[in-house]
């Protein structure tokens, strides 16, 4: 979304905001790898208790090591919350799945604020703040 043009961005985000799409953000402060593994346990947590059934999660792959860092926070997730226990995972580079690029368009448009977080905040229908005391 950095490198498109004004009309392109909201080109894409009103695709994205009229198809049938929620998103949850997860916001944590401290050192990047500590705050990925507390907004990835928060996710788990959130969609163990949500009460759906969840078949499947695409990660972005953030390489090698902090993959095996999100492998360990799921193993540990499924211990916590049965319900997770046959949901699958996998870990994707951005043009492996597609979808992956619904979840950075609402995550630019919200970090981008003003009028481009306007126009996705139909579908973010949480945003949920943790700091460095969080889970």
């Amino acid at each position: 979304m950095t490198k498109e043009r004004a009309s392109r961005r909201r080109e894409i985000l009103s695709a994205v905001v009229d198809s049938p799409v929620q998103a949850r953000i997860y916001i944590s402060t401290g050192r990047p790898v500590e705050a990925r593994r507390r907004c990835l346990a928060h996710m788990l947590h959130d969609l163990a208790t949500l009460g759906a059934r969840v078949h499947r999660i695409a990660f972005e792959s953030a390489g090698e090591p902090e993959d095996n860092r999100d492998r360990a926070t799921i193993v540990s997730s499924r211990h916590l919350y049965p319900s997770l226990h046959e949901t699958s995972y996998e870990h994707f580079r951005p043009h492996e799945e597609p979808l992956l690029s619904i979840a950075d368009v609402i995550a630019w448009a919200y970090g981008a604020g003003g009028m481009w977080r306007q126009q996705v905040e139909g579908v973010v229908e949480k945003v949920v703040a943790l700091d460095e005391n969080g889970p």
